[in-house]
């Protein structure tokens, strides 16, 4: 639990509710399940996962929804959490409501992956990851013949256009107002993943005001609380409407 971000995350929670006068524990114990008609508050994080299952949220998911079954209030609800580290539910929920991203298409295994609907540079992902890990830039066919070798999931991937950018902006809302946004600004000449870990410039400064409106929309399109969402412009042209 203190590796990470979970304990400042933790502490962060327990002083906002404590600060507008709401009685608040921190439970720390394993036997959550006999918690009924509670106002829960969960974290989710790897550590759930004790068996090392590809799919890490899946358990997250069980969790909420059996503190639901009891009749327990939970943050975040389950139709939210579906969200969570989960790039096939989500890109089908944006298809749904009309959200523009990168043309994306899903496999169930390299083997069904037909060259012919995409053109070279595109991007792999795997369905459960994070900070860029799970990204895979395929430039040609040698480089997939190598993917084909080391990639160990065997099921459920994303293939998707990639964009030609240096930067992305990260965008985070709690109801209809942005609380925070900073750009990821990589600096080399050559594409790669903007997450600071692989040392992009952070920029919490610039916003791109004209399309403030379109990014609170996308959020009340999805039916969501809170969000986060990378937006990024091709050929970093803000004059453009953004994916």
């Amino acid at each position: 639990f203190l590796h990470g971000d979970n304990l400042p995350k933790a502490l962060g929670l327990y002083y906002s509710l404590l600060i507008n006068n709401k009685k608040v524990t921190i439970y720390t114990k394993k036997d959550i399940g006999k918690f009924k008609n509670k106002r829960i508050f969960i974290i989710g994080t790897h550590m759930y996962n004790i068996y090392e299952f590809e799919d890490y949220t899946d358990i997250i998911r069980h969790i909420v929804s059996q503190l639901e079954k009891q009749d327990n209030t939970v943050f975040p609800k389950l139709e939210q959490i579906n969200y969570w580290e989960n790039k096939v539910f989500m890109h089908q929920k944006f298809d749904e409501v009309g959200i523009k991203t990168p043309q994306s298409y899903m496999i169930n295994s390299l083997e069904e992956l037909n060259c012919n609907e995409i053109s070279f540079p595109f991007l792999i992902k795997e369905p459960h990851s994070c900070s860029a890990k799970g990204i895979y830039k395929i430039n040609n066919g040698d480089d997939l013949i190598k993917l084909k070798k080391e990639l160990k999931l065997s099921s459920n991937l994303i293939v998707q256009e990639l964009l030609n950018i240096r930067k992305d902006l990260r965008v985070i809302i709690v109801g209809k107002e942005i609380v925070l946004h900073y750009w990821r600004i990589n600096l080399a000449k050559e594409w790669k993943p903007t997450s600071t870990g692989h040392g992009s410039k952070v920029d919490f400064i610039t916003f791109p005001d004209k399309w403030k409106n379109l990014i609170i929309q996308n959020l009340e399109k999805l039916n969501l609380d809170t969000g986060a969402f990378d937006i990024a412009w091709n050929n970093d042209d803000l004059n453009t409407e953004p994916y």
